[in-house]
């Protein structure tokens, strides 16, 4: 049962064969050539749409739009949030606001997407910011800090960028109903505390994912 989440993680941690063989999958599932577990499923969908395959990406979200089975459907969706590329990360943003996608589904979609880090963490926080009065709309307006915030509250501890603090703290003023009150806080906190670790930790984290990807790169090579 381990397995497709193990796999899940390598792939994502740079094995690229696993990504391709994924995409491959894919395109068998989609022709009706194989049928997957559930739990395998969620994988296959996952690491082909984290491969940053254009094609690999439309599949999944058909299948999604297609899904008769609201699981299917629901592991199709999460797929979508591990989108990887500034393209297909824009895509999953914006069919996030789409008809295809129900007003309760749209915080764990754009939540998802920014629990990646990096990119999408940052692309994310962005389309919130510009498109807020877009994501009003598609939940009919109202009070959203339970909706969407309690949702979002779980993307504080990965904060380390001051600025986007700041922006979101006037963010804040302006949109009161879609953060959750204790957001800010929360944010603040797990940013100074990020920050101390990056300059304590980060330097002998970064020699040891060096050294570690030169001696898979040395292992793949001599096999």
């Amino acid at each position: 049962m381990m397995r497709p989440q193990v796999l899940t993680a390598a792939g994502f941690l740079g094995h690229q064969q696993i990504m391709d063989e994924a995409v491959t999958v894919l395109k068998q599932v989609a022709a009706g050539q194989t049928v997957l577990s559930p739990d395998v499923t969620k994988a296959v969908y996952s690491l082909a749409v984290g491969s940053g395959d254009s094609a690999a990406y439309e599949t999944v979200q058909k299948l999604y739009e297609q899904a008769t089975d609201p699981a299917e459907g629901e592991r199709a969706l999460q797929a979508l949030a591990r989108a990887s590329t500034a393209s297909t990360i824009t895509k999953t943003l914006e069919f996030a606001l789409s008809p295809s996608v129900r007003s309760q589904d749209v915080s764990s979609l754009l939540a998802g997407l920014a629990k990646q880090g990096g990119l999408g963490f940052n692309m994310t926080w962005e389309f919130i910011l510009t498109k807020a009065g877009d994501i009003q709309a598609k939940y009919g307006g109202g009070d959203l800090t339970y909706a969407l915030g309690r949702q979002l509250n779980e993307l504080a501890k990965l904060f380390v960028d001051e600025e986007l603090l700041t922006r979101l703290k006037a963010f804040a003023v302006k949109h009161r109903n879609m953060l959750s009150p204790t957001f800010l806080d929360e944010a603040n906190e797990a940013r100074m505390i990020n920050t101390d670790w990056l300059r304590f930790q980060g330097v002998d984290a970064c020699s040891w994912l060096a050294s570690a990807a030169a001696g898979e790169h040395s292992s793949s090579a001599g096999r």
